[in-house]
């Protein structure tokens, strides 16, 4: 049966939200528009009495806007997770059979129309967003806890009182109190926000009804992380189906704050390479509506303004510059050094970058990766040439939607989605670093990745005449003493031999700018040497 607004994907949505203000009316309206159902959990903690009168009169001016019992909602415990069982409870009741739900916070704006993500859902039925990382081979939580959220007993919040929080932890380790998962379940961790399709929403709310999980999932430290994503890896028995990743694009600061995207933020947005995004400020009302009209638009014209948006490059976001005047005036906190973000693209596993400036020897390298089992790798991800980036991925959705600019303005999440692609095989992609321009900007994030292994190519053949870039040429320092990582001491080697046996300056001064690039990376490096080309396997690697 068509859904309403004539889609073939009957869609609804759970919105959380604590506020009532133009942003959750611009967020509901533009979700109401096709004739899908919205469920509104409103935070009764913001709220004693009853939800706000302008959300109850909004209410009735739109029927297929419901709202769910509300819980007074505390951040880190059970009650996130209750508020959005209870508006799932209310979709549940309508007797619809949806197709899919979205989470979203009150916070959240679509930033793509929505009959593209129509499209995207029709293409991808079947398929479930949501992060599902395996916390016992994964690093998910960044400079804080991450198996004691469920390992021991939590009765007191963090964000209330963190000394009695540290210390209950720390006397329950001594007693060697650990809990273990009800029903065998195996632990998933990932983002609050998801798309998930109805038949896995209906299971887990059965499944919780029957077996009462909140005795144990009550006790957990940010269970909103935890509950649903545990329960769709063990209900969902396609485990391809699960894409590792939501709908929704988000940011983190340095201090691991939430990013806020204000007026000036729209560009960047819209080139995202994801659906909705979060979180938007309150207070930026022309962003609010100009996402509405984005929302409404029709697929041809999206691409249009996305054209005209080429243009105006979005203000990057000043990350590192923000954090040192902050780390400079009031010195590094401890909570700075645990919270900084590590650069990790995949998540749910590793992924490696061929690195070679020989286009014949980098697709040879590719299609010796591709004819081992269980490995996939794209071509030039970070090319100069969109048609090019096209060609080399197998994402029909990304090329449909992204063009070089979008890709541009958010790199990693590109990377990110396409990487997500290569379900069940451990994906890679080419890089040139002396052609590639956006390659050679990320390399150095790219080393710093533990989930990466770059794998180099000893075999330089550069074209001499090729000039080097301006801007490669002021990041190249002295090689002066090996560097303690490995790898990098073959490829200072390696410079020094070149000296000898060619007298391309700017070949020297590429290898020098990658051994800069290495000297303190997180990731793994694998050497291709001169005749390893035709035989090599990367042994490094693991799908």
């Amino acid at each position: 049966m068509p859904a309403p607004g004539g889609s073939d994907v009957n869609k609804a949505y759970v919105v959380i939200a604590h506020q009532c203000n133009s942003g959750l009316f611009a967020l509901l309206g533009s979700l109401l528009r096709d004739g899908s159902h919205v469920a509104v959990h409103f935070d009764r903690a913001a709220s004693p009495g009853a939800p706000p009168r302008a959300l109850l009169e909004f209410a009735d001016r739109h029927p297929k806007l419901l709202l769910a019992d509300p819980v007074a909602v505390v951040w880190g415990e059970w009650s996130i997770v209750q508020a959005t069982l209870n508006a799932l409870q209310c979709l549940r009741e309508t007797g619809e059979a949806f197709d899919y739900v979205t989470l979203l916070s009150g916070a959240c704006m679509p930033t793509k129309p929505i009959a593209l993500l129509d499209q995207f859902l029709a293409d991808n039925r079947g398929s479930e967003f949501i992060e599902c990382v395996d916390p016992g081979y994964n690093l998910w939580v960044k400079g804080g806890y991450q198996q004691e959220r469920w390992r021991y007993y939590h009765f007191v919040n963090w964000r209330k009182s963190p000394h009695l929080f540290d210390l209950a932890i720390r006397a329950q380790h001594a007693l060697g109190i650990k809990r273990q998962m009800p029903d065998g379940l195996a632990p998933r961790m990932g983002s609050q926000w998801w798309t998930l399709s109805w038949p896995t929403l209906c299971r887990i709310l059965d499944y919780h009804e029957e077996r009462r999980l909140e005795k144990f999932f009550g006790r957990t430290w940010v269970p909103d992380e935890l509950f649903f994503q545990t329960l769709v890896y063990a209900l969902v028995d396609d485990r391809d189906a699960i894409r590792g990743h939501g709908l929704t694009h988000y940011d983190f600061d340095p201090m691991g704050m939430p990013r806020v995207y204000y007026d000036d933020n729209f560009a960047q947005l819209i080139c995202s390479a994801r659906f909705f995004g979060r979180k938007i400020s309150p207070w930026a009302t022309s962003l609010q509506s100009s996402l509405a009209a984005v929302a409404a638009m029709d697929v041809p014209a999206f691409i249009s303004r996305l054209d005209d948006a080429h243009g105006a490059a979005p203000i990057p976001f000043p990350r590192d510059d923000l954090a040192l005047k902050t780390l400079q005036f009031f010195g590094t906190p401890v909570s700075a050094r645990r919270s900084r973000p590590r650069c990790r693209l995949r998540r749910n596993g590793r992924y490696f970058v061929v690195v070679s400036c020989d286009e014949g020897r980098s697709r040879a390298l590719q299609r010796r990766c591709n004819a081992l089992p269980g490995y996939a790798c794209h071509g030039h991800l970070l090319g100069n040439s969109w048609q090019s980036v096209v060609d080399d991925i197998n994402a029909p959705a990304v090329s449909r939607v992204l063009s070089l600019a979008q890709r541009d303005a958010d790199r990693r999440g590109f990377l990110r989605q396409v990487l997500s692609s290569s379900e069940g095989e451990l994906p890679g992609f080419l890089l040139n670093p002396e052609r590639d321009t956006a390659g050679r900007e990320m390399l150095r994030e790219l080393s710093r990745d533990p989930a990466c292994t770059l794998i180099l190519d000893q075999h330089w053949r550069a074209d001499p005449t090729l000039p080097a870039p301006a801007d490669v040429l002021s990041l190249l320092p002295d090689c002066a003493g090996p560097p303690a990582k490995d790898g990098s001491a073959s490829l200072v080697e390696y410079a020094r031999q070149a000296t000898l046996h060619d007298t391309s300056a700017d070949r020297l001064r590429l290898l020098r700018w990658l051994h800069a690039q290495l000297v303190g990376s997180a990731c793994a490096t694998v050497l291709v040497g001169e005749g390893e080309l035709e035989n090599w396997s990367p042994g490094l690697l693991t799908p």
